[in-house]
């Protein structure tokens, strides 16, 4: 039962680029989650009048859907019974793009300086790098920067095309080499893009990389993520 004489942790959800009204399975899956483990849940749209933001580049861009999650959190900590210490963020594909430019303390100074941030972030099928290559053949432009301490939760799909964990193998790279341990990846067996989405799974469609996409659901990938989850929610909990 809620009492508003106690502080609560909050799980902030953003959903993939077709928003809450075509992932509200997954969305309210977790925020159920949350509210069954003594959290708070506030699902977040960032798209403003689009109704889906799946083109790249995206509009509006991750700078400007950072600062949305970034001046969340700020209101969050302006309210009496939420644990400002303990403010969380879990995103699905875009999603998690989002909420890994806002855990990037690099970015996140320049987005929207002197604010409240984020505890954690986990991030389900996602990216940590952009898919847009920079003029010139250079590498891809790092969505989460390599100097970043906000502990990242990190879930993907070994089956996945869309996001795939492959891509962002320089990123495990990199954190294994500085010897962070606050980036904690998890390859889920037998899992593709999506692996939640029941009601969708089958989907098929072409991924912006090219590559031929199918969401298939799995039972044992979605419960796998979620007690990873909360397993890493406990861990950094702030006491």
């Amino acid at each position: 039962d809620f009492d508003p004489a106690k502080k609560y942790p909050v799980l902030i959800v953003l959903p993939s680029c077709n928003g809450v009204s075509e992932n509200l399975e997954t969305v309210k899956g977790w925020v159920d989650v949350a509210l069954d483990n003594g959290m708070l849940a506030y699902s977040l749209e960032t798209m403003r009048n689009n109704k889906i933001n799946c083109s790249v580049p995206q509009d509006p861009g991750l700078g400007r859907t950072a600062k949305d999650v970034l001046d969340t959190v700020k209101g969050l900590n302006s309210l009496g019974f939420v644990d400002g210490r303990n403010v969380f963020g879990l995103g699905e594909s875009l999603g998690a793009m989002t909420l890994l430019v806002a855990a990037s303390e690099k970015y996140a100074d320049r987005i929207s300086p002197n604010t409240p941030r984020l505890n954690s972030v986990i991030s389900l099928y996602g990216r940590t790098m952009s898919p847009l290559k920079k003029s010139g053949g250079e590498k891809d432009a790092y969505l989460l920067d390599r100097d970043t301490n906000t502990p990242i939760l990190y879930l993907a799909g070994d089956l996945d095309t869309e996001t795939p964990p492959a891509d962002d193998e320089e990123t495990f790279d990199t954190f294994k080499a500085n010897g962070r341990k606050s980036f904690e990846v998890h390859v889920l067996k037998d899992a593709t893009h999506c692996w939640n989405c029941k009601s969708r799974s089958g989907f098929t469609k072409r991924a912006p990389n090219g590559k031929s996409v199918v969401y298939t659901y799995s039972k044992d990938a979605t419960e796998k993520a979620e007690q990873l989850t909360l397993g890493f929610i406990k861990r950094h909990l702030k006491r």
